[in-house]
């Protein structure tokens, strides 16, 4: 039985906004026909993205869903921060700080309990 946890990260580029957030969800819907557990959304190259962007992550995140894949994000800068905190859609994304965080919180080892 295998029980490793498939993690594909999709990284943005500079600006996810309506020029080219339909990327972001062509690429999603790409993984999403792979056999995956876990999407990150890594914001590392992203310095700005506005209302349209964040539709675009929305409707990412809904199709996850829908496909019973967990769906985080990573490396956001304070201009991302502040449009989810402005719109309430902090509590809606899993938001990490990196992808060393998202490591901890996913790959650590399960702990087995033997029994004599």
């Amino acid at each position: 039985m295998n029980n490793r946890l498939i993690i594909k990260i999709i990284k943005p580029s500079k600006f996810l906004d309506g020029n080219n957030g339909t990327h972001l969800v062509e690429k999603v819907c790409q993984v999403l026909q792979e056999k995956v557990d876990l999407i990150v959304i890594d914001f590392k190259d992203v310095i700005f993205m506005d209302s349209l962007g964040l539709n675009f992550l929305v409707s990412s995140l809904k199709k996850a869903r829908l496909s019973g894949v967990k769906f985080v994000t990573c490396s956001m800068n304070n201009q991302i921060k502040m449009l989810l905190k402005l719109t309430n859609m902090e509590q809606v994304f899993s938001i990490f700080r990196d992808p060393e965080e998202i490591k901890e919180k996913f790959l650590q080892p399960q702990k087995i309990k033997l029994f004599p």
